[in-house]
């Protein structure tokens, strides 16, 4: 016979583990707001700009981690606390008004005419 459980019990121990606590999910929300506040506040800003405003944006929601450039990659979130460490996350950052460089549902690789 069957016996329905609810998500919590479902869960895995070890995912339940590593999942985010209350105050964690608030200190996320808060710094995902504040991220847009100060980039739709500077959407003319040059993409260096706007890039450092998300990777203060990451290093505020992952602070155990290296975040930084590699070589040509915009930012790189490193496996570790520094650059010796592999890079885990590679991100392409684009200026919030580069229509012509954002990806789209029709476009999803795309660079530009670069």
């Amino acid at each position: 016979m069957a016996t329905i459980q609810n998500l919590k019990q479902s869960i895995n121990r070890n995912v339940e583990a590593i999942m985010p606590q209350d105050d964690q999910k608030e200190a996320f929300k808060n710094a995902l707001e504040s991220y847009f506040n100060k980039i739709k506040a500077n959407e003319h800003e040059s993409e260096e700009f706007q890039k450092g405003v998300f990777k203060d944006f990451l290093e505020e929601i992952i602070p155990d981690k290296q975040i930084n450039t590699r070589g040509k990659i915009d930012l790189a979130i490193y496996n570790g606390k520094s650059t010796e460490s592999n890079v885990g996350v590679i991100v392409e950052y684009k200026k919030l008004d580069n229509k012509a460089e954002m990806m789209s549902l029709d476009n999803l690789n795309t660079r530009g005419a670069s």
